[in-house]
């Protein structure tokens, strides 16, 4: 029988360090992987922090987040 395997990252994102959240997903997924995870689970608002509150309204931080 196939097995799933799941990691749910329990991290602290600093909100706003949209660079330093990023770095900190690919290195907990890679961690995850060399523990033969198949899935990682962040939290919703992870690559953000949260809450984003109004940044949201500032074309700059939803043009950095798309990027």
């Amino acid at each position: 029988m196939a097995q799933l395997r799941i990691a749910q990252a329990q991290t602290n994102p600093t909100v706003v360090d949209l660079t330093t959240n990023a770095d900190r997903l690919v290195a907990w997924t890679r961690n995850a992987a060399e523990r033969r995870a198949h899935l990682v689970v962040f939290t919703e608002m992870f690559p953000t922090g949260y809450p984003v509150k109004d940044l949201v309204l500032h074309r700059s931080f939803v043009d950095a987040c798309s990027a």
